[in-house]
């Protein structure tokens, strides 16, 4: 009898220790709602992997793998707040060859959920070749909706990549400069 009385109650104890850290890890995904911008210790990111081609043809659309890690000190948040504004995105800019911009405020990626200070996940970047053939530098940054862009406004760091855009430009394109 005592053997069994020990058994369940080592078992009542497993089933409370699960009970317990299940509930604890529901409520650390959970973040409150953001209705601001991040504390300046938040802008803190790094790419760990990425699979950029080196060519893209003009106008082209692709989903590319870019896996970020958080390495500021808080959550960034993956919704908006009501009324929008201030989640956390992938997003990029093209520059030409020698720095100068060619789109500044490229497609948005989100993220698929809050992303915990420490926590990486991998990303499919929506990303939208510009129209003009030549050599250019695509520059992924993460950003705060209205608020800022880490690398461009806070300093941290950016993945660029050089990928010649080339090939047939677009027909639409191609019937706008047969106009002029």
């Amino acid at each position: 009898m005592k053997k069994s009385a020990s058994a369940i109650l080592g078992l009542f104890l497993l089933i409370v220790l699960f009970l317990i850290t299940s509930s604890c890890k529901g409520k650390e995904q959970k973040s409150a709602p953001v209705s601001g911008p991040l504390p300046e210790t938040a802008y803190f990111v790094e790419f760990v992997e990425s699979q950029i081609p080196t060519t893209l043809k003009p106008g082209e659309f692709r989903k590319l793998p870019i896996t970020i890690k958080n390495i500021g000190d808080t959550t960034w948040p993956h919704q908006p707040k009501p009324g929008g504004g201030y989640e956390v995105n992938l997003a990029y800019h093209w520059l030409d060859d020698k720095g100068n911009v060619i789109i500044w405020d490229g497609e948005r990626t989100p993220l698929p959920f809050d992303l915990l200070s420490g926590a990486q996940v991998t990303l499919e970047a929506n990303v939208r070749a510009p129209e003009t053939p030549g050599k250019s530098r695509l520059q992924f940054q993460m950003v705060q909706e209205l608020v800022a862009w880490f690398g461009d406004d806070k300093g941290a760091d950016t993945l660029t990549a050089n990928v010649e855009i080339k090939g047939p430009v677009p027909a639409k394109k191609a019937e706008k400069k047969e106009e002029e």
